[in-house]
């Protein structure tokens, strides 16, 4: 066993059942494992984990079974485990002898008052050898349904202390009568609301299932060896209880009629408990159940945490708006948790239901699980027709789909088949849900139709997603193979298109305000604008997805033509915890572009903390920006490109900053490019400096080749320890590149460490080679050439 833990001192085993023996100090040296997730306890370790038949603070029934037979050549023993961070010790060990090759559940009873197991102790399955060698086999979490371990044993939750362990406390009796009261009321209350309208409540179409018992695990002393008598605990949470109870039945009678009394749409509730809160039912109903199940009570410190923060600090101060004065926004609207605070009646109800809405979501967010497999063909979806007509009716149905889909929904677009769609694709709030897409999307390129706001006439993305958690954007396809969605974007590139409509085009993909994404074996194509947005987003992975926006499948240049396709970005990100990694990308604008925050974004105050390796680019570079000023403070730092390749790409490595208003501030820092091969590139490969565009005060398109072209350089970006390292550049056709930063705000710590040119182009720096100013810089290692206003640092 490659878990085997070593025991000091030695000791004297025994497999006689009624003589348990107790070892104090009984150390190990290792922090014990799960044999099947392969990770130390941790803390979990230290929890009581309710999973045993407890009686006055002793074990005296454990459950388990085999999965080979037991030859009886070992002792098998229980042991109680004690610990404090990585130190475990065996505070007591019983002997066990399981039935002779039997591999069926048994139950061993344990004599009373022989095996105590105290609050912060775990339990534990082993054996011990005649070289006092313990190996432990299986310790019991806290909140664990159950372990199966390796060809060992598995032990088994059992449902209910009441039916299993024999104890009749008066807690555990009234635990669950209180449940079944509660949930009696509710059901008899959503009966008469039913006959009442005459209307179902569809949200519950998929989850009615009849519950046979409930009974809480509130029997467990919370310290080893206290009796469960009735006492103050109890008489306090009886009260909480019927308070709790009183008010959820008088807050759902007060909106029963209040609904059968026909108001205005227009109208919301304020009087009675819902002046005080959107959901008082709901608030209330927490307030019951958290008080028949102890556990529970550190889920109240989450909401009201995230209250104090919302209310004082980073939710109503910068989100107040004059035009709130009279209303509030219910729960499900992008802009929740923002109230007016001129109004006391609705500044009050904000407060409470800004607590309700997260103490539900605390509570409830991880109960729903349906783990549906929704087939789009097989749920309506028309695969291989491009009419209007069906690119209007696949868009409607995949926007319904996405709003009915629940935590552990996997929304399946069928192998081999190609479902046309029209674009304004939207869904938000999606939670522990995977989008496996193993045929194609494709979206029409229907201009004249293509959906639009109706007021500032911009159109509606391909996708966009808000609010996502816990979501995978995948495909099952073999290695090799990926799943597509195509923009159709050829029918928006072009110079005459851009004069037409400018940058008035469809994102593929974007996603805002978004937290734990994985992006995987997927082939982003042709997309119309940017291909992939992600912006002030938190825990993001993009692995073996691949971007492809070129007017001809075969070129493998970047020549008059192909450029026009710009404005195709591949991966721009905007957040912190980003990785992207094993992904090829050929466009004609930034094949990764790193975005800017500042203090006013959701997830972050800067962009940062993101890894780029082993990206086969060609394109407009590996960039970061534009990042210009603000009063906020844009920031991005802690970058790291490595392990890249970017073969007959247009630019190769890019960092631009923009100009902004005179005051405002951003940060440009700790920024590294590492292992970096740069092959043939059209134009820089190496640009440090304004960005070049075609707008008011930016650095021309056409400098410094046209003669009177400016490249104005902003002062508002602070440049700091920007490092290229290892970086090798072959036959570009132009100077190797541009680094340029303001004078009166010059760039610091910039570092070429072996950063290598062979056979550089002659234009436009000749023997010179970079265009270098307003930076203050080193060149070390085999750095040729260097740039001409950095220092020389010899090897």
């Amino acid at each position: 066993m490659d878990n085997t833990l070593s025991s000091a001192p030695a000791v004297v085993s025994t497999i006689d059942p009624d003589n348990p023996v107790k070892y104090k100090n009984y150390s190990l040296k290792d922090p014990i494992q799960y044999v099947t997730t392969r990770r130390a306890l941790g803390n979990v370790l230290y929890s009581n984990p309710n999973l045993l038949c407890l009686n006055a603070g002793y074990v005296n029934r454990v459950g388990f079974r085999l999965f080979t037979k037991w030859e009886e050549t070992v002792p098998l023993y229980l042991f109680i485990i004690s610990g404090l961070m990585l130190k475990h010790n065996i505070a007591h060990r019983y002997a066990i002898n399981p039935e002779k090759d039997a591999t069926e559940w048994e139950t061993i009873s344990i004599p009373s008052h022989t095996l105590p197991k105290g609050y912060r102790q775990c339990l534990a399955i082993g054996m011990q050898d005649s070289s006092n060698t313990t190996q432990i086999y299986a310790a019991v979490p806290a909140l664990s349904i159950g372990i199966l371990v390796e060809n060992i044993m598995k032990i088994k939750r059992y449902l209910g202390q009441i039916l299993i362990c024999g104890t009749y406390y008066a807690p555990i009796i009234l635990a669950s009568v209180l449940v079944m009261v509660w949930a009696g009321r509710l059901a008899i209350f959503l009966l008469i609301r039913v006959i009442k309208s005459g209307r179902k409540d569809t949200r519950l179409d998929d989850r009615r299932k009849i519950i046979l018992l409930n009974s809480q695990a509130a029997s467990v002393p919370s310290e080893g060896g206290e009796n469960l008598t009735f006492g103050a605990r109890d008489i306090a949470g009886i009260i909480m209880w019927s308070i709790g109870f009183i008010c959820e039945t008088v807050a759902d009678f007060h909106k029963f009629a209040w609904r059968f009394s026909n108001p205005s749409k227009l109208q919301f509730m304020r009087y009675g408990l819902w002046r005080f809160s959107r959901a008082p039912n709901y608030f209330v109903s927490d307030i019951a159940n958290e008080n028949a199940k102890e556990a529970l009570w550190a889920g109240i410190f989450s909401p009201i945490f995230t209250m104090v923060l919302l209310v004082l600090l980073s939710g109503l101060p910068l989100t107040e708006k004059p035009t709130r004065k009279n209303v509030f926004l219910m729960s499900n609207r992008p802009d929740a948790n923002q109230c007016s605070i001129r109004d006391p009646d609705v500044k009050i109800a904000c407060y409470f239901s800004i607590l309700t809405i997260n103490s539900v979501r605390t509570v409830s967010s991880r109960v729903v699980n349906t783990n549906r497999i929704i087939d789009f063909e097989t749920i309506g979806g028309i695969p291989s027709d491009s009419s209007l007509d069906t690119c209007w009716t696949n868009s409607h149905l995949l926007n319904q789909t996405f709003a009915s889909m629940q935590n552990g929904d996997i929304l399946v677009i069928t192998f081999n088949k190609t479902f046309w769609l029209m674009g304004g694709i939207y869904a938000r709030g999606l939670s522990y849900v995977t989008i496996q897409i193993d045929g194609i999307l494709k979206f029409s390129d229907d201009q004249i139709v293509w959906p639009r706001d109706p007021k500032t006439q911009q159109v509606h993305e391909c996708f966009f997603f808000e609010q996502l958690d816990h979501v995978t954007f995948t495909s099952s396809l073999p290695a090799g193979s990926k799943g597509v969605i195509d923009g159709s974007g050829e029918h928006w590139w072009g110079l005459v298109e851009y004069l037409l409509i400018g940058e008035n085009r469809p994102r593929l993909l974007s996603i805002y305000n978004s937290t734990n994404l994985l992006v995987e074996n997927i082939l982003l194509k042709n997309s119309p604008y940017w291909t992939f947005l992600a912006n002030d987003i938190a825990n993001l992975e993009i692995r073996y997805t691949d971007v492809d926006a070129r007017r001809r499948a075969d070129i493998h240049y970047h020549d008059l033509s192909e450029i026009t396709a710009f404005n195709t970005d591949g991966f721009d990100v905007a957040g912190t915890n980003v990785w992207i990694h094993d992904c090829t990308i050929w466009n004609d604008d930034d094949c990764i572009a790193v975005k800017e925050q500042t203090s006013s974004s959701i997830h972050s105050s800067c962009s940062e903390n993101m890894l780029f390796e082993r990206i086969n680019a060609s394109g407009v570079g590996l960039t970061i920006g534009s990042i210009g000023p603000s009063a906020a403070h844009t920031c991005v730092r802690n970058i790291t490109f490595r392990n890249c390749t970017m073969y007959n790409t247009f630019k190769g490595i890019y960092l631009k900053s923009r100009p902004g208003q005179v005051g405002h501030t951003g940060e440009i820092t700790n920024v590294t490019y590492e292992n970096i091969l740069i092959s043939n590139a059209t134009q820089w490969s190496i640009w440090i400096g304004p960005q070049q565009a075609g707008y008011k005060d930016a650095c021309s398109l056409l400098w410094p080749f046209i003669p009177g072209t400016a490249c104005p350089i902003p002062i508002g970006i602070t440049w700091n320890n920007i490092i290229l390292r290892n970086v090798t550049i072959d036959s570009p056709r132009l100077s190797p590149g541009v680094i340029l930063g303001n004078s009166s705000n010059p760039m610091l710590n910039v570092l070429f460490d072996n950063v290598v040119v062979t056979k550089p182009g002659f234009l436009p720096w000749a023997n010179h080679y970079y265009a270098c100013e307003g930076v203050e810089g080193i060149a070390k290692g085999n750095t040729q050439p260097p740039p001409p206003c950095f220092k020389t640092k010899p090897i």
